[in-house]
């Protein structure tokens, strides 16, 4: 059988794995079709899709973008997005800068607490173009420095949404992100709802357009897996997976821990050419 991991996170945006990488460690694992999923940025999906050959492997090109909804952060995972539409790049661009902003605004409140830190350290990190600068950018710098010992620490002790040096981000409303993702004839899909806890929007997600619930999921235990399939079920839309990972980012590397069978992945393709073709 085929595998399939379709969630998955690049230097591009918060994951500490670069794309070579990413695609060498999924070989080793077994999957065959894999999704780069970067936080509002697409930055690495040409790369991966070059490189895919060299590996035998699939590439999906994706971006979850983050959204907001009454206090609740929602995530959505757009598949197969035309990563070159001129007016989901300007979109994109935008994103980018705001969070590039959110940068300078969390080391300015840093520096007011008395950590000796410089933006241009957290920037100096990644040489590419179109990151996605997160709070995981600004932590890993705090480690290097010896400012605290973990990335959790720095989370807790600072940079978290308690912390004294949180600044908040830019986020859609999870009804412009299905719109914006439909626009880039992108599939729009939930990702791990069990964290946003937003069963309660599915319906009028799904009425908006959304085509897809991510049920399979590392921390989504069997009985969590069944209460989504029986929701995706009752209101005809794709069921999808993956592993979230960060590389190590996260307590854990997730890449295998969720293998998607094929079929899936098939039955995706057949949703996009019905709606897009």
């Amino acid at each position: 059988m085929k595998f399939a991991d379709l969630h998955i996170h690049s230097i591009f945006s918060d994951g500490t794995f670069d794309i070579n990488q990413i695609l060498s460690l999924c070989k080793s694992k077994g999957l065959s079709c894999i999704a780069i999923c970067d936080h509002d940025t697409v930055g690495g999906v040409e790369i991966a899709l070059n490189l895919a050959s060299k590996f035998e492997m699939e590439v999906i090109p994706c971006v979850e973008l983050t959204c907001e909804y009454q206090s609740r952060e929602i995530h959505l995972l757009g598949y197969f997005v035309n990563y070159k539409d001129e007016q989901f790049l300007k979109i994109i661009d935008e994103l980018q800068e705001y969070r590039k902003q959110r940068v300078f605004h969390i080391v300015e409140k840093l520096n007011k607490l008395g950590v000796n830190i410089q933006s241009q350290e957290i920037f100096d990190q990644n040489p590419f173009p179109n990151i996605s600068w997160g709070r995981l950018h600004i932590a890993n710098t705090l480690v290097r420095k010896g400012v605290v010992s973990s990335y959790k620490e720095a989370f807790r002790k600072f940079i978290g949404e308690k912390g004294p040096a949180y600044v908040s981000r830019f986020k859609f409303s999870p009804f412009r992100g299905i719109q914006i993702l439909k626009e880039a004839k992108a599939l729009p899909v939930l990702a791990h709802p069990l964290k946003s806890k937003c069963e309660d929007l599915i319906p009028e997600l799904i009425e908006a357009g959304l085509e897809g619930i991510e049920v399979f999921y590392p921390q989504h235990p069997l009985h969590i897996q069944n209460y989504y399939i029986q929701i995706a079920h009752k209101y005809g839309v794709l069921i999808t997976g993956g592993s979230d990972c960060h590389g190590f980012a996260k307590k854990e590397v997730f890449i295998g821990r969720v293998k998607l069978p094929y079929s899936y992945v098939e039955k995706m393709k057949n949703r996009y050419a019905e709606i897009f073709s």
